[in-house]
Order: structure tokens, then sequence, then C-alpha cells
């Protein structure tokens, strides 16, 4: 059982720089997670701007026709 034991944490232990190494890596995804969550919220709230809101193309096309009667 003992056997088993050392073979097992030996299996599973990592050295000092793999795990500087994976620190690093999970420092760097949550940072670039961050940025991205950070530029969806503002490419999200900006509302794009509707062209027809200040005029109506409809009433500008019949409108000279329907002025020469």
């Amino acid at each position: 059982m003992k056997d088993l034991k050392h073979i097992f944490f030996t299996v599973l232990s990592h050295t000092n720089s793999e795990v500087k190494m994976m620190n690093k890596e999970k420092i760097e995804k949550a940072q670039q997670k961050k940025e991205q969550d950070v530029f969806n919220s503002v490419t999200n709230s900006i509302k794009p701007r509707n062209q027809n809101q200040e005029h109506n193309v409809r009433e500008e096309g019949i409108g000279p026709k329907n002025n020469k009667k």
C-alpha cells in the first residue's frame, strides 16, 4: 500500500517551475478574459444609429408626384 501511495504522489507532483508556468498561464487567461469582457461590454452598449429616423424615404419619393396635381 505504501508503494502505491508513493507512486501516486510522484506521478501527480509538479516541479516549482511547472507550477509557476501553470499559474502564469492561468493569470494570462484570466487577464485576457477580463479584457474581452470589457471590450464586449463597450461594444454591446453602443446603440447603432438608425438612418431612417430623420426622414421618411416613402414620403420623399411620393411627395413631388403629389405636388404636381
